[in-house]
């Protein structure tokens, strides 16, 4: 019977390993750009190579928007410009975070990301220790996401931030 305890261990746990590593992310965890994409059936990405690319990419536009305008979202971004800017609208001046050179891929379409997080105020002091290159995490609500196809499809996203941490 001693023998048989540490077996029996062993392979619950073994059972329980597939179904953890499908559990579904945290809430508030950051998802991925291409998860923007994933209501538009694959087969409209291949509507984004020929001549009418634009027309199709705002017809997804027109899901994506739906979807995922002002909900609030979490994204790891790879710091790839920090520039000054203004808020008139608030009368603030605050700062721009452009997201490095990334892509995403539909099948054989490599659609790239432009993404830029809007940062009205840093209460935490994270702006002056980001340097290009580095990762963080920015939480807040999207205020544009789409898709543009005027020479290579595009995936805009614009998020103002409420919350950046830097990744360790």
């Amino acid at each position: 019977m001693k023998t048989l305890i540490p077996q029996i261990l062993i392979l619950s746990l073994l059972l329980t390993l597939p179904l953890s590593a499908q559990a579904p992310a945290a809430a508030g965890a950051p998802r991925e750009f291409k998860d923007l994409l994933k209501h538009i059936p694959s087969k409209d990405f291949l509507k984004l190579r020929g001549n009418s690319k634009s027309d199709a990419a705002m017809a997804m536009s027109k899901d994506i928007t739906a979807k995922e305008l002002r909900q609030e979202s979490t994204f790891r971004m790879e710091v790839g410009k920090i520039e000054a800017w203004p808020f008139p609208e608030d009368g603030i001046s605050g700062w721009r975070i452009r997201c490095q050179d990334e892509t995403v891929k539909q099948g054989s379409l490599v659609i790239t990301v432009s993404a830029w997080a809007y940062v009205r105020q840093d209460p935490d002091g994270v702006i002056p220790k980001l340097k290009i290159g580095k990762d963080v995490i920015v939480s807040g609500k999207i205020s544009r996401a789409d898709l543009t196809a005027t020479d290579k499809p595009t995936l805009n996203i614009d998020l103002n931030a409420s919350s950046i941490k830097v990744e360790k």
